[in-house]
């Protein structure tokens, strides 16, 4: 069995510290903390009964409300049982020789690639993580794999959509393809300003993966899409499960889209906090944290001290973070962390506070 190498393990950490679950305050998983809305458990709870019929198949209803939303055809859209599904689907198909990550970057591509036997290619980010190193577009061959999360998780920094777009033109005169994973793309105000989900539908080489996991609080329910041309998406629907999206999660989502105001929320509170949070981070000496764009900080230890010391101490304050040293391209000096509600950010802030100035 494969180990998670994830945050947002709390039974793990329970059981190994003997904390309750409800103790811990958990800032290794990326959940919007104002979600999940009143609207997705009383649809739940009013459709409970339906848990003895089979989930529609293939998201049918969902499926419409969210074309209208997104004004997004949807043959040009799938929805999966979370978008890890949907990434696993696609390589599945597509099945590359070569893929090329950006190191750090997260785990699943590199799992993926795995699962189709495909050679692993890791590209540098540069310059605090800003930018890549595009030397390995010289390497492409026809129906490779070019992975860019954006923004990146762990370290949270975006790459304009010009820089992308230039990207998309080098890698198409290779023949190869551009996989662009938006989960946290809903964190960036104006994000439809960068996403890709409309240009996807119209190239034969582009595709885009979201996640309503992060933005609506949901990682327990699972629900993601993936964005792409008309002829690869017919391809995927007859490769995977009728039923892959249960019937609670089609229902949340149903509501969900058609809750805009919710995103503006999330947006204008993460703006803010993330902000003060970024600020008071810079007064804590012997660390460096990242200037954010979604709702975590990637942060750099540059003391005498280890990640895994860290943990330690803060698992007595019952503080969970993410240890970022099994990340290709880190090591045991950095970790990330959630930003959570106010008065829990500023318990975070002054742990580390006293820690880092010891």
């Amino acid at each position: 069995m494969k180990k998670s190498g994830h945050g947002g393990n709390l039974k793990f950490y329970s059981e190994k510290y003997k904390i309750p679950q409800s103790l811990l305050i958990d800032f290794s998983a990326n959940i919007n903390p104002l979600g999940p809305e009143k609207s997705v458990f009383e649809v739940i709870s009013a459709n409970i009964q339906n848990i003895k019929d089979y989930p529609e198949p293939n998201s049918e209803s969902l499926l419409g409300i969210a074309e209208e939303q997104l004004n997004i055809p949807k043959s040009n859209f799938i929805f999966g049982n979370g978008a890890a599904e949907l990434l696993f689907l696609l390589v599945g198909y597509l099945s590359p020789k070569n893929v090329y990550i950006p190191a750090p970057s997260f785990s699943e591509y590199e799992t993926a690639a795995k699962s189709v036997g495909a050679n692993i290619n890791f590209y540098d980010l540069e310059n605090d993580f800003t930018t890549f190193n595009s030397s390995f577009i010289n390497d492409l061959s026809s129906g490779d794999i070019v992975f860019i999360c954006n923004p990146n998780n762990p370290t949270g920094t975006y790459f304009e959509k010009s820089t992308l777009d230039n990207l998309l033109s080098e890698i198409s005169k290779k023949g190869a393809y551009l996989f662009i994973d938006e989960s946290f793309i809903d964190f960036i105000e104006e994000e439809k300003y960068f996403s890709f989900r409309k240009e996807a539908g119209e190239k034969s080489n582009l595709f885009v993966l979201y996640s309503l996991t992060k933005i609506y609080g949901i990682p327990g329910l699972r629900l993601g899409m993936l964005f792409g041309n008309h002829s690869v998406i017919s391809d995927l629907y007859e490769r995977k499960d009728p039923w892959n999206v249960n019937t609670f999660a089609q229902k949340a989502g149903e509501v969900l889209f058609q809750d805009t105001d919710f995103i503006f929320k999330s947006q204008k509170y993460f703006y803010e906090e993330r902000q003060r949070m970024y600020e008071s981070l810079l007064n804590i000496e012997n660390i460096k944290p990242y200037k954010p764009s979604a709702n975590y900080i990637f942060i750099e230890i540059t003391k005498d001290s280890t990640v895994e010391d860290l943990q330690d101490f803060l698992i007595k304050e019952k503080i969970l973070i993410r240890n970022c040293s099994n990340y290709p391209g880190l090591n045991n000096k950095f970790f990330r962390i959630a930003i959570k509600r106010k008065e829990e950010n500023d318990f975070l802030i002054s742990k580390l506070s006293n820690y880092f100035s010891k």
